[in-house]
Formats: C-alpha cells, sequence, structure tokens
C-alpha cells in the first residue's frame, strides 16, 4: 500500500481537529520557564558568540590533550586568551565552558514555528534544526567536529552531561511541536518524530567528519530530510 506524501507527519493534522486554533505568538515570560533557555542566547552580540565559541574550543582541545579531569581554569584562561574573570563572564564553571553555548531559537523563530509556519510540519522542524545550528553564531569547521566528538568520546562524564543537555532541548521542542499541534502534554507521537530527527542528524554529522563532498552539516541534514520523506512513502 502506498502512503500519501503526509504520512510522516504522523497525521498530526488530523489529530488536532477542525476547531482547534494554533496561537501565533507564545510569551515566554509569563507561563513558559520551561522554554526560556530556548531564547536565553538570543541577544548575545556575534562577537560575545565568537569569544564562546573560542573559550569551548580551547576546552575541548584541552580535554582531548589531558583529559577533562586534569586541566585548570587558569590552563583554560590562557588558552583561550582571556583572564580568569572573563570565563566567569560567559560560562558558570569548566563543565559549561566545554559543553559550550546552550544552541537555541530567536523568539521569531518560535513564534512562525507555533503560529504554523509553512504549513509543513517536517520541513518546519527541519528550519528549526537549522535555527539552532546557527544559534551559536560560529559555522562550525570540520576539524571543530571532529574535535567535539573526540573530547566525548574520551571523557565519559562530558557525554552524560552532553545528554542531559540534549534531552531537555529535545524536551523544549516537543513543548512547541504540541502547542503547534495542540496536542495534548507528551503525546506519544511527538517523541518518536523528534527521535527520527534525531536520528537523521547523527547520520548526517557522521557524514559531514567523513565525507568533504563540499556541503555544510546544514545542507546535508536537508538532503537526509528530503531522503527519510521519500523513503517513508515508499510502498511498504
Amino acid at each position: 500500500m502506498r502512503r500519501n506524501s503526509h504520512s510522516i507527519v504522523l497525521h498530526f493534522r488530523a489529530l488536532k481537529g477542525k476547531n482547534c486554533q494554533v496561537p501565533t505568538t507564545i510569551d515566554l515570560r509569563a507561563d513558559d520557564a520551561d522554554l526560556t533557555e530556548l531564547v536565553m542566547h538570543a541577544s548575545w552580540s556575534p562577537k560575545r558568540l565568537l569569544t564562546a565559541h573560542r573559550i569551548t574550543r580551547a576546552a575541548q582541545q584541552l580535554a582531548v590533550a589531558k583529559g577533562y579531569e586534569h586541566f585548570t581554569l587558569d590552563e583554560l584562561a590562557e588558552a583561550a586568551d582571556v583572564s580568569r574573570r572573563t570565563l566567569f563572564n560567559y560560562f558558570d564553571g569548566k563543565l559549561d565552558a566545554t559543553l559550550g553555548v546552550v544552541p537555541g531559537l530567536s523568539q521569531d523563530d518560535i513564534d512562525t514555528f507555533v503560529g504554523g509556519g509553512t504549513g509543513d510540519l517536517i520541513d518546519d522542524l527541519g528550519s528549526l534544526v537549522l535555527g539552532i545550528l546557527n544559534s551559536t553564531g560560529v559555522r562550525m569547521r570540520r576539524e571543530d567536529w571532529v574535535t567535539t566528538r573526540r573530547c566525548f568520546e574520551t571523557n565519559p562524564r562530558l557525554v552524560i552531561a552532553a545528554h542531559e543537555r540534549f534531552s531537555g532541548l529535545v524536551d523544549q521542542i516537543r513543548v512547541l511541536v504540541e502547542r503547534r499541534e495542540s496536542l495534548a502534554p507528551y503525546s506519544p507521537e511527538v517523541p518518536v518524530l523528534l527521535a527520527m530527527l534525531g536520528g537523521i542528524f547523527k547520520v548526517t554529522l557522521q557524514h559531514f567528519i567523513q565525507h568533504d563532498d563540499g556541503r555544510e552539516v546544514g545542507e546535508i541534514f536537508l538532503d537526509n530530510l528530503l531522503l527519510a520523506r521519500r523513503l517513508f512513502t515508499q510502498s511498504g
């Protein structure tokens, strides 16, 4: 049986019902404390984001070379060419500095998504992923991704912390999808969809690190997302 092109959306439109009204704007300052972190760094200047990236890159390089537990904040400050005091103007401590700036979205991106965006949930989630990738204000080079991966592979504590941060980000996006689609909290369809996107992004990073075909991470992700849609619409 051939599935139609909307099958990958898990029939969210049908679940919403015809009379459901989707808010066009979410006021994160009022009753959405669980979403405030998603826009926390949206107001950072490009210069501030670049400095934060330099600190994180230095921290990850030190973690690869010496182990996360075996470098000091003074060594990090020297490697990043900043003062120890500056470190704490950007990050709460060594762990946050090594993990980097918490990725997020602008209020406009959130409002557009929740308001319905293009009308295609999958495409709009793809745009959210690109927004999150771009939120740090820095183009991650292949060697940056390689260093990050090696940093986590050689330091299990960082894997646990990164997983907790990633889970928090996924949970915030879950809330946005539920608001947009007028679904009950923790509807089972949403985690399945987000897990699929996470798997696509994992494959995307693996390809970007291992193959230099001229495409950036965002381009590869969108191509893989399109491929996934084609696979889901093939005959079963």
